[in-house]
């Protein structure tokens, strides 16, 4: 199948201090209409009508924006998104640093929408943040749990009425009929098979069908040819589209030593032990061996010592510890 992922951008606060928490109070005094925020893209209406903050621009239309591609610039964003301190402080350093979730429509009292509005201004309520942060929270411990084998915290989701199977995401209260596999059927009483199928299509939902991602047929006219496009269509969908990815290819992920930021680990990609993000991470850690090899010499550890603690070349410690002319 000739299928190609697009090239997919979005847009950040360049001074990655675009956005800050205002209550519907405060918006209603910068725009005399007090327009609602159409957030029905993250969390259920009745919540969003009740919630009394929404994340909008403080600088307005002087806060300027760069683009970036974060299926190839952040590879693992699922990750840092999932893992995040559920904190409006946390939720909103994301929103700079990263951008909206969504673009949102701004509509007024009347439900119309505004003319001439920047999308790129709104980023949706609180309560559609946390609702977002605490599915992609439960879903990463999920897929924790299934590659790890741990089927005692399954039991907690995964539930057999009969020979039916249910599951629902931890603090949920409706149980979700997970019917039977394609092209075949559980084992009774099984509870990894179950949370793969239902870890499959709660991603799989978050992606495609509420139109996040999208994919299509497209023409390359340069090698004439026909092929299936796949496009996030939100930064939320890119994340998602990620997460699909990584189930479906098993790939594994380690933090860089230096900066904690999560590396893809793939042949195709980065060494299996590689332990930095970049060349940056690279030299300051290489930096950092030298300096405490200096420091355990000092301290009269030989070189054959310092290697085996460093895990480094004889030859290099006697180059790191060396004194330096002049």
């Amino acid at each position: 199948m000739n299928l190609r992922v697009g090239e997919f951008r979005w847009y950040a606060p360049v001074d990655g201090e675009g956005y800050r928490w205002l209550t519907r109070a405060e918006v209603h005094n910068v725009r005399r209409d007090g327009p609602f925020f159409d957030t029905s893209d993250l969390a259920f209406e009745s919540e969003v009508r009740s919630d009394d903050e929404t994340l909008v621009l403080a600088s307005g239309v002087a806060t300027r924006f760069r683009a970036y591609r974060p299926l190839a610039d952040e590879p693992a964003l699922f990750r840092v998104f999932g893992e995040l301190d559920p904190t409006k402080e946390a939720l909103l350093s994301f929103a700079n640093r990263y951008g909206p979730l969504v673009y949102h429509r701004a509509v007024n009292q009347e439900g119309q929408e505004e003319a001439g509005t920047d999308n790129s201004r709104i980023a949706g309520t609180i309560l559609g943040w946390e609702y977002q942060q605490k599915k992609m929270a439960q879903l990463l411990r999920l897929w924790g749990l299934i590659i790890e084998a741990k089927e005692e915290p399954l039991r907690e989701i995964i539930s057999w009425k009969g020979d039916y199977v249910y599951a629902r995401l931890w603090g949920e209260e409706k149980d979700y009929p997970l019917g039977q596999p394609p092209g075949g059927a559980f084992i009774p009483g099984a509870l990894l098979q179950p949370a793969r199928v239902f870890l499959d299509r709660m991603v799989s939902g978050s992606m495609v069908i509420s139109g996040k991602v999208t994919i299509g047929v497209e023409w390359d006219c340069f090698a004439d040819e026909d092929y299936l496009e796949v496009m996030p269509l939100s930064l939320l969908g890119a994340m998602y589209f990620q997460f699909a990815q990584a189930i479906a290819e098993k790939k594994q992920y380690r933090r860089c030593v230096v900066c904690n930021r999560w590396i893809e680990l793939s042949p195709r990609i980065n060494r299996v032990d590689r332990l930095t993000c970049g060349n940056s991470c690279r030299m300051a850690l290489y930096r950092n061996r030298q300096e405490q090899a200096r420091k355990m010499f000092k301290k009269g550890k030989t070189v054959k010592e310092i290697a085996r603690a460093l895990d480094a070349e004889v030859a290099a410690v006697k180059n790191w510890v060396k004194p330096t002319k002049g």
